[in-house]
């Protein structure tokens, strides 16, 4: 008499599937192997760039969830993703099928803190008082506004003369000091936050997330494995930058009119030390995030 009839192991997995409590993971299942071009898009977006969770995912039983998942597990691995793109991109979605493809032509939606022209234009009714005193203290008026921005920083400094004495104000270059010897002056010292906000208005701190606005037209990445990791140096570079804004702007915040005294001091003090001729190479703790080390080692022994 035959025994009975042994189930081989992988056709036993399905149909234990088959018979498992959960239809709708077991249609989503189908409908990518049946093949959509956005299924197989999703797909393969999650399997190359999040291989560990990606059954975890593409298991869940309905798309918005893992799509949602996705995202979580996304910013846990390499940066969050700009804030509201699943409500943008993705809540208004006709159909589970629309929704990926969403995701998928949209690309990888990087954060972009910059400041656009009408954020500046409403500057000084807006905006926190450090933040305009470092619009004040470069030339950021000009970069703006060419040869009419002599009205707009007249209005800058009259909305700062309320809260600092104008006997400080009138230390500032007229026009501000110029971005490149600003940097010379501030970066790698006590004071960098104040450059790096400088730097955040004009878009030119060396990190796209501060430096993209969305007035840029700016064309998403690619969901590939290099652009995440480009991206979580980005992060990185974004928390190091972030961290010394906010120190900086607190410290202000304390006693603006004595640390804006404070700040000026050694602005003039580094600014008559420093050759008018140094030329600035770039911000050590950037360089750290965004250069190997070996590089760096080789451009200090050329110094």
């Amino acid at each position: 008499m035959l025994g009975p009839l042994l189930t081989p192991p992988s056709l036993k997995a399905l149909l234990d599937r088959l018979h498992s409590p959960r239809p709708p993971a077991l249609a989503a299942l189908m409908r990518r192997l049946e093949g959509s071009d956005s299924s197989r898009n999703f797909v393969e977006i999650v399997r190359t760039l999040l291989p560990s969770q990606a059954d975890h995912i593409l298991g869940l039983p309905r798309v918005k969830e893992q799509i949602t998942a996705f995202d979580l597990v996304f910013k846990r691995e390499y940066f969050p993703l700009f804030d509201d793109w699943l409500e943008f991109e993705l809540e208004d979605a006709d159909s589970d099928e629309d929704a990926l493809d969403r995701l998928c032509n949209f690309g990888m939606p990087i954060p972009m803190l910059g400041i656009d022209s009408e954020e500046l234009h409403y500057m000084a009714a807006d905006w926190d008082k450090p933040q305009l005193l470092m619009a004040c203290l470069g030339d950021i008026s000009s970069r703006f506004y060419g040869d009419n921005d002599e009205g707009v920083r007249v209005t800058w400094l009259e909305s700062l003369g309320n809260h600092v004495e104008r006997e400080l104000l009138q230390r500032i270059p007229e026009g501000g000091w110029p971005l490149k010897r600003l940097q010379v002056l501030l970066h790698d010292t006590e004071y960098e936050g104040a450059i790096f906000m400088v730097e955040w208005i004009l878009g030119d701190t060396g990190c796209q997330f501060f430096d993209l606005s969305r007035e840029d037209g700016w064309e998403n990445p690619s969901w590939s494995l290099i652009n995440a990791y480009q991206g979580k140096l980005e992060h990185l570079a974004y928390e190091a930058i972030s961290g010394e804004i906010d120190r900086m702007q607190s410290w202000l915040e304390e006693d603006l009119n004595g640390h804006c005294a404070q700040l000026l001091d050694f602005i003039e003090q580094r600014d008559r030390e420093i050759p008018q001729e140094r030329e600035y190479r770039g911000c050590r703790r950037l360089l750290e995030i965004f250069r190997p080390a070996g590089e760096l080692e080789e451009e200090e022994e050329d110094d």
